[in-house]
């Protein structure tokens, strides 16, 4: 695993015996502003890399980070997703198929929010796709062998996108809300990607701070299933009297079906992909200090999470 700190600084933490942590290498960067998302670029006919996000929208590609006899990491390429000297919150997501890196944010013209498509084969941009009514981009989420991309916005919907009508650029296939009714409280989305459940069925998973929504593709005007939060809570912690916490993170296992919640209170606890708690109980983290969202990471072949560099094995 992958654990980058607020002070730049790169841990790659070995997990393999799952009862001792082992620190395989670790090294400092010097980005030109603080560190803000970390992709891990493992293709099969490359070189294994890492691709740093600053809070300016660059991004640094690096290699030779792996062991500590490979010396010292080397910058390989530089580039910027927005005009120089704004601070932007950027989501970003990696296709390995194809090379593609995904992102989006504000960096359209005059701010709008945009999601661009960079090919790192080709070193350039191959399209720029504009987010219908401007929303902030609260998550971004590719599936790690199909077409699909998933933008979570602000105003409680799910922009679902891929590249079957348009040869190999993204085209919307259609928004889904997080909420059963277009009556129910707009609520920013926190977290969503794909489950495959089987070969004819692809889910979408996703959630807002008060509960985790599963779609069927086949059917995106309305969730097949709704789990509120207070459900969640009670499934885990019977007979609970306190008001539940929010929710503040989400990830989904596209390949598991294993969801990922994080609490807003440092508990967490995972679900399967029929919306039912793998664990018995919530799990209080031994994180000290403030657990960011970002943190939270779902395996997409194991059964495995992360929070705050914790890791939670199911077997």
């Amino acid at each position: 695993m992958v654990i980058a700190t607020r002070n730049q600084c790169i841990h790659h933490v070995s997990y393999e015996s799952y009862s001792v942590q082992e620190t395989v290498h670790s090294f400092q960067v010097h980005l030109a502003s603080p560190l803000h998302d970390i992709l891990v670029i493992n293709d099969a006919s490359e070189q294994a890399g890492l691709l740093l996000v600053n809070q300016r929208g660059g991004y640094s590609l690096i290699r030779d980070c792996w062991e500590k006899t490979q010396g010292t990491p080397v910058e390989v390429a530089v580039f910027s997703a927005c005009p120089p000297q704004r601070t932007v919150d950027i989501k970003s997501a990696y296709r390995s198929h194809n090379a593609n890196l995904i992102y989006g944010g504000p960096i359209g013209y005059g701010g709008g929010t945009e999601i661009h498509i960079l090919s790192l084969d080709e070193e350039q941009v191959i399209q720029q796709l504009k987010v219908s009514g401007d929303p902030t981009i609260t998550s971004l989420s590719a599936h790690t062998t199909g077409r699909a991309v998933f933008a979570g916005c602000s105003d409680g919907l799910v922009r679902y996108y891929d590249d079957r009508q348009k040869q190999g650029f993204l085209g919307a296939v259609g928004s889904l809300r997080c909420g059963t009714t277009s009556y129910s409280p707009m609520e920013a989305v926190l977290g969503a990607g794909p489950v495959e459940r089987d070969v004819a069925q692809l889910t979408i998973a996703m959630a807002s701070r008060s509960a985790v929504y599963l779609y069927d593709t086949r059917k995106v005007n309305a969730p097949y299933l709704e789990v509120r939060v207070n459900e969640l809570c009670d499934a885990v912690v019977p007979s609970s009297a306190a008001k539940p916490p929010p929710i503040r993170a989400f990830d989904a296992g596209t390949h598991t079906g294993m969801l990922g919640v994080l609490f807003a209170d440092g508990t967490y606890t995972a679900l399967n992909a029929r919306g039912r708690p793998i664990l018995s109980r919530a799990t209080q983290t031994r994180v000290q200090g403030p657990i960011f969202p970002g943190s939270l990471a779902v395996h997409p072949l194991r059964r495995v999470m992360s929070v705050g560099g914790e890791i939670l094995v199911v077997h």
